[in-house]
């Protein structure tokens, strides 16, 4: 009797374990499937339409994007605005040193989607007013606010440019509500690189601003690249020059410099590439031929490829637009002093703007374009 109560209850045992089994595995396998879509649909870009699965090189992490989706755009009436704006009009006033600066509104936000903590960063542009100062006048600001883990505490970076816009804020409704403007946060990045490049007597200030032409969305893998080269078959010496290659269709060189880079490093969004590998390879032999037929240095023949030193590269998604801007340098904001063509990218994976750089890009100059 014993022993056929021990084989009923071990037989129950064991088919219960089975169907348990049976029963834990089937939500674990459909759970795993609803994250993997969720996930994915998440690294989309919701004003990119632009496919990135034809291109394997444009979804692989890099070392420091484990955990980052990029970024999407955050509707201007979040309530998280809110606090997030006060937070970074106070750390303005700090910078600015003024308890006279007031927000006006936010123009332009931005939210990291990340699995890796649990509080977002920000991106937010803030259109800035101060105490006394005429209604055209503006300080409008780029603000990266980052949560510190470590701390449990958010730290501000902010880069501002002084605006006096007679003809009024592209993002400022009649009745003073705000709009969105990318355009605006795309134009307050290029004005503080021109203050950055330029050797003006006075911080430059902005007159104007308008988007030139469509916005054109890009997706791919950019290559930097170390080169060694030399500026003449006849001569010894070699020049170590440092260009980009983006995405582009065609593709464009970028940003090129030579001179000393040594220990010159990339590190960030960017990591390292495989000097052997095929897309590399054919990358190089692109930039080679495209510097040939550029004279970067004083070298009457262009420059001539030695060696690829190093090579380093990253994922890009975004929008590259093209602006317009009227600026001033004469410490009061009211005669124009530069004409710009600012060609701006916005990369949406690591929340990045570049300066794009080269012929037919960026330019500036004293006269007004005749066009």
């Amino acid at each position: 009797m014993h022993s056929q109560a021990a084989v009923v209850i071990t037989t129950f045992v064991i088919i219960a374990a089975l169907l348990i089994g049976q029963i834990s595995s089937l939500p674990t396998t459909k759970k795993a499937l609803d994250v993997t879509s969720s996930s994915t649909s998440t690294t989309g870009v919701n004003d990119v339409t632009t496919a990135i699965s034809s291109n394997k090189a444009a979804i692989l992490p890099t070392s420091n994007s484990i955990g980052n989706k990029g970024y999407i755009r955050v509707s201007l009436d979040d309530s998280k605005l809110q606090e997030l704006s006060a937070f970074a009009t106070e750390q303005i006033r700090l910078r600015q040193k003024s308890a006279e600066i007031s927000l006006k509104g936010v123009s332009f936000a931005l939210k990291q989607i990340s699995t890796s903590q649990a509080e977002s960063n920000y991106k937010l542009t803030l259109v800035l007013a101060n105490k006394g100062e005429k209604r055209s006048q503006f300080l409008i600001c780029n603000v990266d606010i980052v949560h510190d883990a470590s701390a449990n505490q958010r730290q501000a970076k902010t880069n501002c440019v002084r605006a006096n816009i007679v003809t009024g804020i592209q993002s400022i409704r009649p009745d003073g509500s705000f709009q969105e403007d990318a355009d605006l946060a795309a134009t307050v990045f290029a004005a503080n690189e021109f203050n950055r490049q330029g050797n003006n007597s006075s911080p430059l200030t902005l007159l104007h601003y308008v988007a030139s032409g469509s916005h054109e969305m890009i997706s791919g893998t950019e290559y930097k690249l170390h080169m060694q080269v030399q500026t003449s078959p006849k001569d010894d010496q070699v020049l170590l020059c440092e260009t980009s290659v983006l995405p582009r269709n065609p593709r464009m060189l970028h940003g090129t410099e030579c001179g000393h880079l040594a220990g010159k490093d990339h590190t960030g969004s960017y990591s390292a590439a495989d000097i052997k590998d095929a897309d590399v390879k054919e990358t190089a032999e692109f930039a080679a031929n495209a510097l040939k037929e550029r004279q970067i240095v004083e070298a009457s023949d262009g420059l001539i490829p030695v060696k690829i030193a190093r090579v380093w590269k990253k994922p890009v998604r975004g929008i590259q637009r093209r602006l317009r801007m009227t600026l001033s340098d004469d410490g009061e904001g009211a005669q124009p002093s530069s004409y710009c063509l600012a060609v701006v990218f916005e990369d949406r994976l690591s929340g990045e703007y570049e300066l794009v750089t080269g012929p037919g890009n960026t330019v500036c100059s004293p006269t007004p374009p005749t066009a």
